[in-house]
């Protein structure tokens, strides 16, 4: 029963997830018609900024909360759960209120050193934010390690709503004053997104939870119960340490780029900008899915790696790869094929495009190491993780650096190095991994199939493109133009790659019903007959 529910709030989780991501990435087109590549430039330097301090803030110390929250609902009673709450949202109001004034302080010399003065209203405007992700970041904490997955859920979801309707409804009212005001409107939904989440997230904690809540003020020992506390708080020191590293050097990448754009490049700095912005959207898409994947597979390698089962481990963790090839290379393929007309479609734009022609690529790395790192992050192999982070960083920073100031290649660059340091970080984490498990683990033979399944795919959407483009709309290339071939294209392009797919043997009946039993049930015989029915 328990290992249902937690499978249950895993999907529910990972459900909500491609959601948000899917939120995300309709409201980006839509702010960047309002706030035009200008606009968005200005929105980009201040919100990334923000991302990396709301990491340090909230991001990293979440799962820290979470962790005693479950290791409390082990070993203690229910008003020790709910201590590591009350303690978590105390530490995190003062921790981050610090950030939040520190950031609004530092908002002109961020600008200047972004090369961006007009950011400045954004810093400020979004400084109130980074206190109410820490406050959120207390509550989801808990209810995470509640394995409460739909309260968890729907905050996230109503955070992502109130962002989209407000910052969209800002940028439009104010971008009549001036572009940077339009820009920081942009950024208003955040703060407003948080107080809603959290508005919800206390009306349920209340709700559910309230005779736990006030059994909590009626401990008759204070003095034991002010020792334990401070067990608590130097716990959540000691968890959070490394979780904020890691989420300081996963998101710092970002700033990395935006800061060595803008630096090295002389001319077009905001345009440079604003594409890097629209490719990291498209890019991400995908990503959510892989990330939704591990998060579900994540307790089956575990497992196995506890009770040492090395068949388990190499099963579960080829099938970790070759669900990420599965996804992450007809993506690839497909983003080099149509990125010209998905720029068109999406932001409207004729130029810029070229970058995901590069940029592609870097999905796959992306991918590989996210699965890899929740792997080790499960097996607390967190110093690895970090000194593997910085290296990576390093590198990359050196490419940046390198490339972007190569006038035929500039914001390419950041992809380069985004790919190079991300393909450093995938082998050596698939080297430690066969050296933890003390197992070979298949990495390269798991993406023949999908690979050849892509080209197939890959052949017949150049000929189709060519045909439709060259034949039909190369006179009249508009965005309803390209909205009907693009979206033809790839509901053309999935059939086919899923087709090949199951001639070739790529797919097992236990991958197909890890998505839905129905999709075997409603195939014919002769393609049922050509499904391997194990992993």
């Amino acid at each position: 029963m328990q290992e249902n529910s937690i499978g249950r709030g895993v999907i529910i989780l990972a459900i909500s997830s491609i959601i948000l991501k899917l939120l995300s990435a309709l409201y980006m087109p839509v702010l960047s018609h309002i706030l035009t590549d200008d606009g968005i430039a200005i929105y980009t330097v201040g919100y990334d900024v923000f991302i990396f301090i709301f990491a340090l803030t909230s991001l990293g110390i979440q799962p820290a909360i979470t962790k005693l929250v479950s290791e409390e609902r082990t070993i203690g009673l229910d008003k020790d759960v709910f201590n590591v709450l009350f303690i978590s949202k105390k530490f995190l109001l003062i921790y981050g209120g610090i950030a939040s004034v520190v950031f609004a302080i530092l908002a002109k010399p961020l600008s200047i050193l972004f090369n961006s003065n007009d950011s400045i209203k954004v810093f400020v405007f979004l400084s109130p934010a980074i206190l109410l992700a820490s406050i959120l970041a207390a509550y989801r904490g808990f209810f995470q390690g509640y394995n409460d997955m739909i309260t968890l859920s729907i905050s996230n979801i109503i955070e992502q709503l109130f962002n989209v309707i407000f910052s969209l409804f800002f940028a439009f009212q104010l971008v009549n004053i001036s572009i940077s005001w339009g820009s920081t409107g942009g950024t208003i939904g955040t703060t407003l997104g948080a107080i809603g989440a959290i508005t919800y997230i206390k009306y349920i904690l209340n709700k559910k939870y309230q005779s736990k809540l006030i059994s909590i003020n009626t401990s008759e020992d204070k003095y034991k119960r002010k020792s334990h506390n401070n067990k608590i708080l130097k716990r959540l020191f000691i968890s959070a340490v490394p979780f904020i590293l890691i989420a300081a050097i996963q998101n710092i990448s970002a700033i990395i780029d935006v800061f060595t754009v803008r630096t090295f490049i002389e001319t077009d700095i905001n345009i440079r900008t604003a594409t890097l912005k629209y490719y990291t959207t498209i890019i991400n898409v995908p990503l959510v899915i892989i990330t939704s994947l591990g998060i579900g597979i994540f307790p089956k390698i575990i497992k196995g790696y506890l009770e040492k089962n090395k068949k388990e481990l190499v099963i579960q963790t080829s099938y970790c790869y070759k669900l990420t090839y599965i996804i992450t290379i007809p993506s690839v393929c497909g983003l080099m094929i149509l990125g010209k007309d998905i720029f068109k479609l999406v932001f409207n734009r004729d130029f810029g495009y070229e970058i995901l022609l590069f940029g592609a690529v870097a999905l796959i790395f992306m991918a590989l190491s996210t699965i890899q790192n929740i792997v080790l992050q499960g097996m607390n192999k967190f110093k690895f993780i970090i000194k593997l982070g910085f290296i990576s960083l390093i590198i990359k920073t050196l490419i940046n650096i390198i490339f972007i100031r190569i006038n035929n290649i500039n914001v390419i660059g950041a992809v380069i190095g985004s790919i190079v340091s991300l393909a450093i970080i995938t082998a050596c984490n698939h080297i430690s991994l066969q050296e933890y498990f003390d197992i070979k683990i298949p990495i390269i033979n798991q993406s023949k199939i999908p690979l050849i399944a892509s080209i197939i795919m890959s052949i017949v959407l150049l000929i189709l493109r060519y045909i439709l483009i060259a034949g039909f709309i190369s006179d009249n290339y508009t965005r309803i133009n390209i909205c009907i071939v693009t979206f033809g294209l790839i509901v053309i392009g999935g059939i086919i790659y899923f087709l090949s797919l199951l001639l070739l043997g790529g797919i097992s009946k236990y991958e197909l019903d890890t998505i839905s039993p129905v999709i075997y049930r409603r195939l014919p015989l002769k393609l049922q007959n050509r499904i391997v029915k194990t992993i």
